[in-house]
Formats: structure tokens, C-alpha cells, sequence
């Protein structure tokens, strides 16, 4: 029995320690202005982090629970030298961890182990290079078919390869200096190391050059405003032609716009109306300052002259007789509705009519007023006249005769004086 207790004492002695509060960094060399991460792990609980500089100096105190990450600036404070974080679980396990700040700390060499390889290095190089050849030919083919959509999908595999061939660059260059420290030199190494390393920058630069015929040349254009929305803004879609680029909407403010019109020429009269469009160039949206689109006007039949006006005006009667209507049949499929008919139309239609009967009815006058003149006013004036003559004759003859003159010579002086000689002779045969 004492020895199953003291099996399971160990076990969870071992278990603790398992679980033991730990501190890790990414480094342990620091500037100054740069922070410090630290991730705290294998605590169950709350852990109380310490952090001192080279004076013993607590300089930061952070807290947390369980599995958390913990950061200083190593602007806190300006001392140079090892700093030292102490992390306390509240289990009871404690684990400290040193980095430095400053000029005086060691420099660290991060070498990678792969630098060292250059059989490996060579193969990387091999199997990017064989990559760029299949994505050449895939892009080629993708610029050629104007395939944007595949453009882009090769554009960021190309980009993605030459940050690995960048990294391969890096690894070259560091294993080259490695190589140059060892003594004795293996300078055949070293040379076939630089081959390979301008091997990887022309790489580099044929895809760069790759990437240049995949350039596009936006050409852009944009629709006319719309109207302006319930918000009082309006809107613009602009597209490049040559989809290089996404399309993109514009938003303005109806409110701030001030309107601008422009306007057609006036349509022939049609209908009585003549007719023009006028549109906003600014496309505002608002009708304020908008021109008549539309005014009265009359058409002769003539001349296709016509004459117009903005407010509604009397018509006039037309200078020349109404056509008669042509002997040529009506066109199939034509027809003509009175009901339909203009207003105007039937408006001027009836003015003429009525100038017809005025005229009618003022010649009717002018002959009736003739005839009564001649058949009746006249011939009692000719008698009036024709006694009013006749006694101042008679009296004349009378008073010739009774001196003793002739009637021929009566005649004569009568005559003479202007009398006509119808009236003469009835005085003489009376």
C-alpha cells in the first residue's frame, strides 16, 4: 500500500512539473522603442509577471490567466543591460527569462540551417524556375485571351514567387558569408553560391518584366447623373472600358447644384403647338429653371409659315381662299375622325365661317341698298327734278314767246345753257 502512495506521489510530482509555469520571447536582443512579447503558457490560473532592469529595479508589473501574452515597451525605461521577467502562477511555479536592451547587447545571428545546404538551395532554385516557366506560358496565354480574371489569379502567383525567390536571394547571400569565414575558404562553393544567387535576381527581374505585359490602360467613362433620390443626392457609375479597374459610384448633392438648360430649336407647328426638348447639363435633378418646351402657334396652308406665341392668342382670318379638296382618292389605311380634329383647327374653322356670312350678308346690303337706289329713290328724285326743270323751262318759253322769239331759237339758247334736250322737248310737245 505505502508503495502505490508513494507510485502516485511521483506521478504527480511529475505532473506539476509538467505543467510548470513558462515564459518564451522572440528574442533576446532588443532597441530601444521596440516591444517585447512574452507568451505565457502552462498556468492554470492567474500568473503575476515582474519585470526588472539591470539595477534590480522593478520597472513593469503585468497579470493574467491561464495561456495569455504579455507586452513592454522598452521605452519604460532607459537603462541599458538585461532585463529579467519573473512570472509567479498562482499554482506555486515560478520561471524567470532574461533579454537585453540597448547598444551593449550581443548581436543576435539568425542563420537559418538552410543556408548552410547548397544542394538544397539549388533544388529550391530549380523548382522555382520551373514554376516561373509553367506560370509564363499560362500568362501569355491569359494576356492574350484578355482574360482578366486569370490575370489576376496568375499576377498573384507570380507575386508570391518572386517574395520566395527574394527569401532565397537572403539565404544565398548569408550562406556565402558563412562560406567566406570558414578557413581554409572553399572558393569553389562560394563561386557556384553567387552563380546560383544572380541566377535567382534575373529571375526576379523576368518576372517583373512577365508582370509588365499584363499592364492595363484604364479608359475611363462615366454615365450621365441620375435623378435626384428621396435623399436629395443623385448618382454616377463610372466604368473602366478597358476593365483594368473595378467600376465605382459617385454621390452629389442635389441641393448645392445650380441648373443649367439647354434647349433644341423649335419643332414645325404640328397641331397647332411647336414643340423643342431642353435638358440640364449639370443634372440637377429640379426643374426650376426649366424653359417652355412647348408654346401655341398657327400654320397657313400656303406658305407652311407659322406664326407663334406663349400665351394663347386671337386668330385670324386666313389671307387666301380655303383650298378645295383634291380629286385624288384617300390613301388605304387612312382615315380622318371630326371628332378627333384640333381644337385650334376647328376654332379657326369656324372664324372663317363666320367672316363668310359677314362678307355675304355685307354684299347682300351693298346690292339691296343699289336696287332701292335705283328703282326707288332715284325715279322720284328724276321727277322731282324733271318738274323742278320742266316749270323753270316753261316759265323761260313763255317769257321768249311773249318777246317775240322763235321757239328754234329758244331751243338753241336752251341748249346752250346746258338743259338736256329730252327735257326741251317735253316743254315744247306739252
Amino acid at each position: 500500500m505505502r508503495k502505490f502512495y508513494l507510485i502516485m506521489v511521483i506521478f504527480l510530482l511529475s505532473v506539476f512539473s509538467t505543467l510548470a509555469i513558462n515564459l518564451s520571447l522572440e528574442h533576446t536582443s532588443y532597441d530601444f522603442a521596440e516591444i517585447v512579447k512574452v507568451n505565457v503558457t502552462n498556468c492554470l490560473g492567474t500568473t503575476l509577471l515582474l519585470y526588472t532592469n539591470p539595477f534590480n529595479e522593478m520597472v513593469a508589473v503585468e497579470q493574467g490567466n491561464n495561456n495569455w501574452i504579455s507586452y513592454y515597451n522598452t521605452n519604460s525605461d532607459f537603462t541599458e543591460g538585461n532585463y529579467t521577467i519573473t512570472g509567479n502562477c498562482a499554482d506555486g511555479t515560478t520561471f524567470s527569462t532574461e533579454f537585453c536592451v540597448g547598444d551593449s547587447c550581443p548581436v543576435e545571428e539568425i542563420i537559418p540551417l538552410i543556408a548552410f545546404n547548397y544542394s538544397y538551395l539549388n533544388q529550391t532554385f530549380t523548382k522555382y524556375n520551373d514554376s516561373f516557366f509553367n506560370l509564363s506560358v499560362s500568362y501569355h496565354q491569359a494576356v492574350n485571351d484578355s482574360n482578366k480574371t486569370n490575370l489576376t489569379l496568375y499576377e498573384e502567383e507570380l507575386d508570391n514567387l518572386d517574395d520566395d525567390l527574394k527569401n532565397l536571394k537572403n539565404d544565398l547571400g548569408l550562406f556565402i558569408d558563412t562560406l567566406s569565414k570558414e578557413v581554409p575558404k572553399n572558393q569553389t562553393l562560394i563561386n557556384l553560391s553567387k552563380e546560383l544567387k544572380n541566377f535567382t535576381i534575373l529571375l526576379r527581374n523576368q518576372i517583373e518584366e512577365l508582370l509588365e505585359l499584363g499592364k492595363c490602360d484604364e479608359y475611363w467613362q462615366c454615365s450621365n447623373w441620375s435623378e435626384c433620390d428621396d435623399q436629395g443626392q443623385k448618382h454616377q457609375v463610372c466604368s473602366d472600358l478597358n476593365n483594368c479597374s473595378k467600376s465605382y459610384n459617385l454621390t452629389q448633392d442635389c441641393y448645392n447644384c445650380l441648373e443649367s438648360w439647354e434647349c433644341s430649336a423649335w419643332d414645325t407647328c404640328q397641331n397647332g403647338l411647336e414643340k423643342r426638348t431642353c435638358k440640364d447639363i449639370h443634372y440637377c435633378g429640379t426643374s426650376k429653371l426649366k424653359p417652355d418646351v412647348e408654346r401655341t402657334c398657327q400654320q397657313t396652308s400656303t406658305s407652311g409659315v407659322s406664326t407663334t406665341s406663349q400665351q394663347s392668342q386671337q386668330t385670324q382670318p386666313p389671307t387666301t381662299q380655303t383650298e378645295l379638296p383634291s380629286d385624288e382618292p384617300i390613301e388605304t389605311g387612312t382615315s380622318v375622325s371630326q371628332d378627333s380634329a384640333d381644337p385650334s383647327q376647328s376654332s379657326s374653322f369656324s372664324s372663317i365661317m363666320l367672316y363668310l356670312i359677314i362678307g355675304v350678308v355685307t354684299i347682300l346690303l351693298i346690292v339691296g341698298g343699289v336696287l332701292v337706289y335705283l328703282f326707288v329713290i332715284k325715279p322720284k328724285l328724276t321727277s322731282s327734278s324733271f318738274s323742278q326743270s320742266s316749270s323753270e323751262i316753261n316759265s323761260y318759253v313763255q317769257t321768249q314767246r311773249e318777246k317775240g322769239i322763235s321757239d328754234d331759237k329758244i331751243k338753241q339758247a336752251l341748249l346752250g345753257s346746258g338743259w338736256e334736250e329730252t327735257e326741251i322737248n317735253k316743254v315744247f310737245r306739252g
